[in-house]
């Protein structure tokens, strides 16, 4: 049984055949992509398509993973931009972390702390859920990591704030603007 700590949460989750490699704050998206699937030997089979998606210019953060029989070790690492989308984006990161290896149990254990109850277990086979529930529960765990640490929501990124996902996430914690 191996353990993940992740510090933005604070939990420390258990799981087998899984391994977390955090790079923490890093230059470029891009860059890391490639240093990472440089390093690990994989071949470069879509990897041109992925780099060149205009989404991944958009982004502050990814949470990947590569697979070598049943093992898979799970990439972290995010670029600074303020106190606030720095805290969003890891607590984003670290759910996406959980919900791949089937931990968000872990999650709403925190949540309760701040008595907040929104339930995840129709969620918690990653495997079926769409793009928008996988990014509903990831902003979850972005909102829980600002609250936590006594940050508002508001002084996000306007284009994330007017998010349908986002929106709906931010009634789940009932957050008033």
């Amino acid at each position: 049984m191996n353990e993940i700590f992740l510090p933005a949460i604070g939990v420390t989750t258990k799981t087998e055949n899984n391994y977390l490699v955090d790079y923490g704050f890093v230059s470029s998206i891009v860059e890391e992509i490639v240093r990472i699937y440089v390093d690990s030997m994989e071949t470069y089979y879509g990897i041109e398509n992925f780099l060149n998606s205009s989404d991944l210019a958009n982004r502050t953060g990814l949470c990947l993973y590569l697979q070598e029989g049943r093992k898979k070790t799970w990439y972290i690492f995010q670029i600074h931009v303020n106190e606030n989308v720095d805290a969003f984006t890891r607590g984003y990161l670290e759910t996406q972390l959980l919900h791949g290896i089937g931990n968000l149990k872990d999650i709403e254990g925190e949540f309760k702390k701040l008595k907040i109850y929104p339930s995840l277990e129709k969620f918690y086979d990653f495997k079926k859920c769409s793009n928008n529930q996988r990014d509903f529960v990831a902003t979850l765990g972005g909102l829980y990591v600002m609250l936590k640490n006594n940050l508002n929501p508001k002084n996000l990124p306007k284009h994330w704030v007017d998010d349908d996902v986002f929106k709906l996430a931010v009634q789940c914690f009932n957050i008033k603007y």
